[in-house]
């Protein structure tokens, strides 16, 4: 038996030791460092491959579509034929409007995250906004579509009318695409201290867990053939509903079951 004493181990094996610890967590965090860059650089590389995909597969189709409207408007003008003028005009313009829409969104949402858009905060009843979407789905052609308005609704909340008009419309828009023949919408809302929250829940398809975190982001879609079959759309609505809240000193969030339905809640602040 061999017996070292404790000062054996101190003074240069000691600090060799030490320096040897620390060059190892410092190797270990550089390769997880690395291996973090790595997985940016790939992540917007895909970035950037799916918006260029998104821009020319959701740009090229109606700009395409209003010009060969224009150009079928003109043939019809110069042979006299009002009927197909004003037929050719109406198509033209709906895809102009399209378009139109997908840039007012992207220059709203970029606008948002940039802290250039200013707030035009008032106090009003959130029950009037409510009203206002009930009165456009009352006669909706697509499908029967319920709206029923809860008695919390009935309250004053201090915002951007405008704004929180757009967020419960994408809201209420989005669980009349993802739904069947007909959908039951129910919007309730709750008051605290701090903040007021405010409830869409829907009976439609729902949307799987696996991307539940990530339908906030922007430009990201529901990738299954459920959602595609349902809805072409942008991937900039419900971004566009996170950064109002966040704007309004609040969050936004998700609760739903493939085939049973999803709520949507947001909250804003009360000052």
């Amino acid at each position: 038996v061999i017996y070292y004493p404790i000062s054996v181990y101190k003074g240069k094996f000691l600090s060799i030791i030490a320096f040897s610890v620390l060059l190892l967590i410092m190797i270990v965090y550089l390769l997880i460092y690395q291996m973090h860059i790595l997985s940016e650089q790939v992540t917007l590389a895909k970035i950037k491959e799916n918006l260029t995909r998104f821009f020319t597969h959701e740009l090229r189709s109606p700009l395409q579509s209003a010009l060969s409207g224009v150009e079928m408007l003109e043939d019809a003008a110069k042979k006299g034929n009002l009927q197909l003028v004003e037929r050719y005009g109406v198509v033209s313009k709906d895809k102009l409007m399209y378009i139109n829409g997908f840039v007012e969104r992207m220059l709203d949402v970029n606008k948002l995250k940039s802290g250039r858009v200013n707030l035009n905060k008032l106090r009003f009843n959130l029950l009037g906004v409510v009203n206002k979407l009930a009165d456009e789905y009352s006669n909706c052609v697509r499908k029967e579509v319920n709206l029923q308005i809860d008695s919390s609704c009935n309250i004053e909340i201090f915002g951007d009318f405008e704004h929180i008009y757009n967020v419960l419309s994408n809201l209420v828009e989005n669980a009349v695409k993802y739904s069947g023949d007909s959908v039951c919408i129910k919007i309730t809302a709750k008051t605290g201290n701090k903040h007021t929250t405010v409830i869409v829940e829907d009976n439609g398809i729902g949307i799987p867990e696996v991307d539940q975190k990530m339908i906030f982001n922007q430009f990201y879609r529901v990738n299954s053939p459920f959602h595609t079959a349902k809805s072409k759309g942008f991937g900039l609505g419900l971004n566009y509903v996170k950064w109002v809240a966040q704007a309004h000193s609040g969050r936004v969030f998700v609760e739903s079951t493939e085939g049973v339905g999803s709520k949507f809640s947001f909250t804003i602040s009360n000052k």
